[in-house]
């Protein structure tokens, strides 16, 4: 606040983004992400950014993360709004395949290259894995864990645990926020060249709509 009365919001007093999960999002802020990616962030920086973000954020933060932002973005956009062709009742292989193509086409030719070799952006994913009964793409198990999940949330948020487990794969080694998170058991592993794509599906994966995904780096259950 005393910036902001003093001299206003610059980019080098931001050290840490945050991309919040809800598709909707990825559209109904697309003004202000362009403003944010095309003008706002576009100074030099002498200090690393984090860019954080779970589901449609990470693939917002991904876009800030390519050499040329607003291009990634405006092809996410693109391919989110119009190339979304389904089935009258597509599966969930359907629906998956369908939204891979969509992250091919955000993350371009070279995408995943210049995210890992951006010269300040450290990209945070966070996905949930599976755990206990949730670590299954058996439809009706699956729904039993996500109500079970649901219902003792409502007593204590620390149940999450019993079915889940956070996992945050980084860029940024040791240099990560994150690594003091204690909330609920949380997992730090490295975001690679190998990985990215699948980790960004993972974590936008809505269970009972797409398929959770395996990921080598991290064992022990489907994202």
């Amino acid at each position: 606040m005393r910036l902001l009365r003093e001299r206003g919001l610059r980019a080098e007093d931001v050290d840490i983004m945050p991309g919040a999960s809800g598709g909707p999002k990825w559209l109904a802020i697309a003004g202000l992400d362009r403003y944010l990616f095309g003008d706002f962030l576009t100074a030099p920086r002498t200090r690393p950014m984090h860019l954080i973000g779970s589901s449609i954020g990470s693939w917002r933060m991904a876009c800030l993360a390519q050499r040329d932002p607003l291009a990634a973005l405006e092809r996410g956009h693109h391919a989110y709004i119009h190339d979304q062709h389904y089935s009258p009742r597509p599966t969930t292989r359907e629906v998956t395949r369908v939204l891979r193509n969509v992250l091919d086409t955000l993350l371009g030719a070279n995408g995943v290259a210049e995210i890992m070799s951006h010269p300040w952006a450290r990209l945070h994913v966070i996905t949930s894995q599976g755990r206990g009964m949730a670590n299954t793409a058996r439809r009706a198990v699956l729904g039993a864990a996500l109500t079970a999940a649901a219902t003792m949330n409502v007593v204590t948020r620390r149940s999450l645990a019993l079915q889940f487990r956070r996992v945050v794969f980084s860029n940024a080694g040791a240099a990560s926020p994150l690594l003091t998170l204690r909330d609920l058991p949380t997992a730090h592993v490295a975001l690679t060249t190998q990985n990215l794509h699948d980790v960004l599906q993972a974590s936008g994966s809505i269970p009972m709509v797409i398929d959770g995904v395996q990921i080598a780096s991290a064992p022990g259950g489907l994202h």
